[in-house]
């Protein structure tokens, strides 16, 4: 579990601390004096008077008089400023109430800049980009990004380089918090750049404090330098400590230092939400310990915290389940265990209500709005393999690979929504991992009970391995544009999946009965919608949606085995950490064999495609190669056909 977790300990904590266009005004300097004689100024300039004056409602109330006033004027750099001064308004005052006027005032007037001219590229930016901050803060994620990066042309245009660093800093946090590391990465070091140059000491803290974390995802071996260079920026920030303990922790095993950082932490957490991290933290450095009464100690304080601090309904809040059933877990109390991780996903899956304990989720039922779901999943999963091992009852076996396969649905939709392929290679190798755990269970099941169904879902893990690699590659809107999918349906596709992301994340925001209907009756229509568009496209575009959607639809044995000629087998395999699996299918044939993966099996492999592929080396050493080439193919062919083809017709 640790090694998934860490691929995935994702903050909303972090990302709304990392909210940094929100953290500050888009420009640091004063209003820009060429606008001071402009209709509407006099009245920003009140408005600004009453925020000093820490009147945020009625400042507020007064830029959107600025902003209705300078936009009926034409004076579009006061109205720029306005909508800035208005957001900042709304963020002080911590009132939601005033965030749909100023959202609705944002929409019209990003509908309007496309009928104006000479529009300044400053206003611009500060409008699309406060459309980003907006969508991002309420969880509308793929809005926000777009709106960002219409946002940021026009910001470099500017020349305002502290609103260009901001929007770089915005665009790769979010990106991360998804899951996408390289390409956060790409982003946060633009923002890094812009911040040094500034020489801004705070922001070059929060971003060295954000690279960090992405840091802690592709290569943890530095992480703990750029933490310590973010605290040296900022020696006060407690999340920067806490992100440091966990460093520690991580990829240094030094237990002893992270109880120090995370302690200071703690001496520095000023609000409940900050002291919730450190709580939690200490938890996770206790339970590494193996003190499992005080990591239970330190998580329900976490959790005590952490209802005010993030809310109810907050991930952040509720992920201190997982670790509570990790706990649970380590001392084989397995009934709060299951309890702990099913309790995650009733908080975080609107729509899970079971009515038994051993109830798993449908797959209708998961939604994306966080990754705490697949770790949630798999302690459930991991915790019934446990139980059986113990009681030898075959029900746990059969409910472990249950959730082990919805855990692999579930990695398939996030796996398909990342950008960069970097980002999609590191995600295989935890991928790869819960595959392998379930494919292993199908396989002592079919030992266990020697029954077709078994062997098919064996079967079908495997291939679905290899059918989301595919979909991943056609997945990008280049190569659907390529194929001839026209734009407006892909337009269709993504506001659909728009849609359905907004529709989730209000159904996990609300504890009223009469919005969760009408939020329900909503999903239900958007996930039809998107279910339509995907029938469209699969009967305009077959041989594209076969490729596209294959990941989703089960491979069955006898479809395989009609469609093979007569005298044909096919032999293929599944390669995971620890096994290989092996699987050969005739027309009226099926074998499967689980083995463990030899030592040294990488590096026969490596030498026998050394032999065969690099073709200087044949040349100028042809008796070598051609030595190795015949002692790896041999050693190769016992390991992978030896076996297989003796059971062929």
């Amino acid at each position: 579990m640790l090694q998934i977790r860490m691929r995935f300990f994702r903050s909303r904590r972090f990302m709304i601390l990392c909210l940094l266009l929100g953290i500050q005004p888009l420009q640091t300097q004063k209003l820009p004096s060429r606008a001071a004689n402009g209709p509407g100024f006099a009245v920003l300039a009140e408005a600004r008077t009453l925020r000093e004056n820490e009147a945020y409602e009625a400042a507020f109330h007064k830029a959107m008089e600025a902003v209705r006033i300078s936009k009926e004027a034409g004076n579009l750099e006061t109205w720029g400023d306005s909508f800035e001064e208005a957001f900042q308004c709304a963020f002080h005052c911590e009132d939601i109430d005033l965030y749909p006027p100023l959202m609705e005032a944002l929409k019209d007037a990003s509908a309007q800049l496309a009928n104006l001219q000479q529009v300044p590229p400053k206003t611009q930016a500060v409008i699309w980009g406060r459309m980003g901050t907006v969508h991002h803060a309420s969880g509308a994620y793929n809005q926000a990004f777009e709106w960002y990066e219409k946002a940021l042309p026009y910001s470099e245009q500017s020349g305002d380089s502290s609103l260009t660093m901001r929007l770089y800093a915005n665009a790769g946090t979010l990106i991360w918090d998804q899951g996408d590391d390289f390409r956060a990465l790409n982003y946060l070091e633009k923002s890094l750049t812009l911040a040094t140059a500034l020489e801004d000491t705070v922001m070059m803290g929060r971003i060295t404090t954000s690279l960090g974390n992405v840091y802690r995802m592709i290569e943890p071996e530095k992480s703990v330098a750029v933490f310590q260079r973010a605290i040296a920026l900022q020696p006060n920030n407690s999340l920067a400590h806490v992100l440091l303990s966990k460093a520690y922790l991580e990829t240094k095993k030094d237990v002893a230092k992270a109880r120090e950082t995370a302690l200071v932490s703690l001496q520095l957490a000023e609000d409940e939400a900050e002291k919730a991290d450190a709580f939690h933290q200490l938890g996770r450095v206790f339970f590494e310990e193996k003190n499992y009464p005080k990591a239970l100690e330190y998580y329900d304080r976490a959790i005590q915290f952490g209802l005010p601090g993030y809310g109810k309904n907050s991930p952040e809040y509720i992920k201190i389940h997982v670790f509570k059933g990790d706990v649970y877990l380590a001392q084989q109390q397995f009934s709060k265990a299951d309890a702990a991780y099913r309790q995650t996903l009733i908080e975080l899956l609107p729509l899970f209500r079971p009515s038994n304990p051993n109830q798993l989720p449908v797959l209708d039922e998961l939604t994306t709005i966080s990754p705490w779901i697949l770790d949630a999943l798999l302690g459930q999963a991991k915790t019934r393999k446990a139980q059986y091992r113990q009681t030898n009852d075959p029900e746990n076996l059969k409910s472990a690979l249950s959730a082990y396969e919805l855990a692999i649905a579930y990695q398939n939709r996030i796996k398909l929504r990342f950008a960069d392929d970097l980002s999609k290679f590191q995600f295989n190798s935890y991928y790869n991992t819960t595959c392998e755990s379930a494919l292993q269970i199908a396989f002592e099941l079919y030992r266990m009970f020697q029954t077709p169904e078994y062997a098919a879902r064996a079967f079908s893990l495997s291939e679905q391995t290899k059918a989301v690699v595919l979909a991943e590659g056609l997945y990008k809107r280049q190569l659907k544009q390529v194929v001839g999918v026209p734009s407006e349906l892909l337009e269709a596709e993504r506001t659909a999946e728009v849609n359905i992301a907004n529709y989730e994340m209000k159904l996990s925001e609300t504890d009223d009965p009469s919005e969760i209907g009408l939020i329900k009756d909503s999903l239900f229509a958007a996930r039809r919608e998107k279910e339509a568009l995907e029938y469209r496209i699969k009967t305009t575009f077959p041989a594209y949606a076969d490729a596209l959607y294959s990941w989703q639809a089960t491979t069955k044995l006898e479809d395989v085995q009609n469609d093979l000629p007569d005298h044909a087998a096919l032999i293929t395999y599944f390669l995971g950490d620890h096994s290989f699996c092996t699987f050969l299918i005739a027309k009226d044939t099926f074998w499967m064999q689980e083995k463990p993966l030899p030592e040294e099996f990488v590096t026969v492999l490596a030498d026998f495609n050394h032999s065969i592929s690099d073709w200087q080396y044949a040349n100028d050493s042809s008796a070598v190669s051609g030595n190795v080439f015949l002692k790896n193919s041999h050693v190769l062919y016992q390991w992978l056909l030896q076996e297989p083809l003796a059971f062929t017709p």
